[in-house]
């Protein structure tokens, strides 16, 4: 009990300190493409940063470190978080059958991230991620939700998302729009993919999102 803590601190710090260099170059990399999407057309920058971003949630990089680091406001954070709320509901629908309700709900109230490991080793899941991300990330573009730096990589967890459009766009109906982006648009995306890829085509099974039982 008194050096398994020590020993896994200094097992993953050493790893960590390994792989440091590495890391940093990578995110590095992925903010500069991320900053040359906010030179797009609003839609298409929407639709790119609303996938990029959905790839971050579901890695081992940091979603928000990126965002802050580069600056990432305006629609294109509005866009990112998008992204990141139609990935964490795409994968809560299609996995909803295998999983508990707390572990569905914590797939847009904490983090995709819990899903990481079932991701990074079945690639095909990224697809229907891409797809719900791509409509999410255009459509909040068009409805002109904004957001922060900070905000960026968040997207539904704590309400983050949604609450500094709230503050931060403009624009009449602006509880309509902000609805539209975060909450119809996923959960419609969400379902149709679900109906697509589990229940017609059967090219993903829902047990192939199942979490480990706690």
């Amino acid at each position: 009990m008194v050096f398994e803590p020590l020993i896994v601190l200094v097992v993953a710090g050493g790893i960590g300190l390994m792989t440091l260099p590495g890391m940093v170059a990578v995110q590095a990399a992925v903010g500069q493409v991320v900053a040359s999407a906010t030179a797009a057309a609003p839609l298409v920058m929407g639709i790119l940063l609303g996938v990029i971003f959905a790839l971050l949630i579901v890695s081992p990089m940091s979603s928000v470190g990126i965002a802050t680091a580069i600056g990432l406001v305006g629609i294109g954070s509005g866009a990112a978080n998008a992204g990141i709320v139609a990935t964490g509901l795409t994968l809560a629908v299609m996995g909803a059958s295998v999983n508990s309700w707390g572990a569905t709900i914590a797939h847009f109230m904490g983090s995709p991230k819990i899903q990481m490991a079932n991701l990074l080793s079945r690639p095909k899941l990224f697809l229907p991620v891409v797809i719900a991300a791509a409509i999410s990330g255009g459509v909040a573009s068009l409805m002109m939700v904004e957001g922060t730096a900070f905000s960026a990589g968040f997207g539904m967890a704590g309400f983050i998302g949604p609450l500094t459009a709230m503050t931060e766009s403009a624009g009449s109906a602006l509880a309509v729009r902000v609805l539209v982006a975060f909450v119809v648009v996923p959960l419609a995306a969400a379902f149709l993919i679900k109906l697509i890829f589990i229940q017609k085509t059967q090219l993903i099974k829902a047990e192939e999102l199942k979490l480990p039982e706690v």
